[in-house]
């Protein structure tokens, strides 16, 4: 099976790669610690590969980026 690789990842894609439940997610979220969700639609968020593969690398890394950078 062919697919292209889409530059987002949905939540349920993210719970599968993630080992954080979608509720710690959530609020890693809100403070900073894990990248947010972009919306895509009225109704339909998604999070860009790119952050979450950033992310997996080193999670306290990439924190401190980008609480630096907020």
């Amino acid at each position: 099976m062919s697919q292209r690789s889409s530059p987002f990842l949905s939540p349920s894609e993210v719970d599968d790669i993630v080992p954080l439940c979608r509720t710690t997610r959530t609020r890693y979220e809100r403070i900073g610690h894990f990248p947010r969700r972009v919306k895509l639609t009225a109704h339909k968020g998604a999070y860009r590969r790119s952050d979450i593969e950033d992310w997996l690398r080193d999670p306290e890394g990439w924190r401190a980026r980008n609480s630096a950078a907020a």
